[in-house]
């Protein structure tokens, strides 16, 4: 009965994108909009989670002349 009442994934995608693309809108609530985005598409991720790839070079040049 009050299912109409509660928004469905879609419909809170739509509303999201629909903010975030909208020039008339703040640039704050845009940012905030896209930033909600892509939270669900997991494109945020903290930087301990990121992968980091660093490449180490060890020269042993002690003594050498």
């Amino acid at each position: 009965m009050g299912e109409e009442k509660i928004a469905d994934k879609a419909e809170i995608l739509s509303y999201l994108t629909n903010v975030m693309r909208d020039a008339g809108v703040d640039e704050k609530t845009r940012m905030k909009a896209s930033e909600q985005l892509g939270k669900y598409l997991g494109l945020e991720q903290k930087k301990s989670e990121r992968e980091e790839r660093v490449t180490v070079k060890i020269c042993d040049d002690i003594g050498a002349k």
